[in-house]
């Protein structure tokens, strides 16, 4: 069913757009985001945003893990991946690259193996996560940061 949110202030890459509207399709596809006075008249329900902010959600492209949860537990990866799915889409974060760092090479193997199997499946409740960002085993020693090489 199409769905038409009226009177929000739209941030787009191009303007703000004050008393905006968003149109989406029977398919959930949206179709239509620009000023109220141009948008189309669809079908369907009308919503009235009261100048709530509608913008882009952001991509977190280095997050080793947020709220109490990190991406290095082998034995429970698959439950802290859909623990932070779901609560960092609650800031606004839509999709995000699971930042690794192992130990060792043999247990960043077995961390990038298992991930994959992850990603594969999908499925997650929240924010989506659209790859991996690895740090090291390879690291400058003059650009080390926090690492002990």
């Amino acid at each position: 069913m199409s769905i038409t949110l009226t009177g929000a202030t739209l941030f787009t890459p191009m303007q703000i757009i004050e008393r905006g509207a968003i149109v989406t399709s029977d398919e959930g596809k949206i179709t239509y985001v620009g000023p109220l006075e141009g948008a189309p008249r669809v079908p369907g329900p009308r919503l009235d945003l009261r100048r709530r902010i509608v913008a882009p959600g952001f991509m977190d492209i280095h997050v080793h893990g947020g709220h109490g949860i990190t991406f290095g537990n082998l034995d429970s990866l698959a439950e802290d991946l859909a623990a932070y799915s779901r609560w960092i889409v609650t800031h606004g974060v839509t999709g995000f690259f699971c930042t690794l760092a192992a130990p060792d090479t043999a247990t960043l193997l077995e961390m990038i193996a298992s991930y994959v199997k992850l990603l594969e499946r999908g499925g997650l409740p929240g924010a989506v996560p659209l790859g991996l960002h690895l740090e090291g085993p390879y690291l400058s020693l003059e650009k080390k940061g926090a690492f002990n090489p």
